[in-house]
């Protein structure tokens, strides 16, 4: 059987500079932008996924067939899609049982940023 050694699409030209949500860049840095101040909260659901498609692309090879990149790509965006809908502004959402629970920000993450200090900028209320 003969294989094609050209790069797949959604993981070759990509362009720091301009986000192309086809590209497995832009999946994993925008989750990751998303994940850090979560980690805690999301940690799990991103290990499963990489452990379900680590092993779906072993079984792909094991086949002699090639992993699809962008399949793998669309679950990396739709678990992003499914996080940012379940732990967005400091809440977690049930989408099924309709409730949301506060979480709030990690007490060190809060320190860091010096949030009990309030800001040093003075903050507009009125328009001129």
């Amino acid at each position: 059987m003969k294989t094609s050694l050209a790069v797949p699409a959604p993981l070759a030209d990509v362009d720091n500079r301009r986000v192309d949500r086809t590209k497995s860049f832009w999946a994993f840095r925008e989750l990751a932008q998303f994940a850090y101040p979560r980690w805690d909260l999301v940690k799990g659901e991103i290990y499963t996924l990489q452990a379900d498609l680590e092993a779906a692309a072993a079984d792909a090879v094991a086949a002699g067939a090639r992993p699809s990149a962008a399949a793998g790509v669309a679950k990396w965006r739709d678990l992003y899609d499914a996080l940012l809908v379940r732990d967005s502004d400091g809440w977690a959402y049930d989408t099924k049982a309709k409730v949301a629970n506060r979480v709030g920000y990690p007490a060190a993450w809060l320190d860091e940023v010096g949030y009990e200090k309030g800001t040093t900028y003075a903050c507009k209320t009125t328009c001129p």
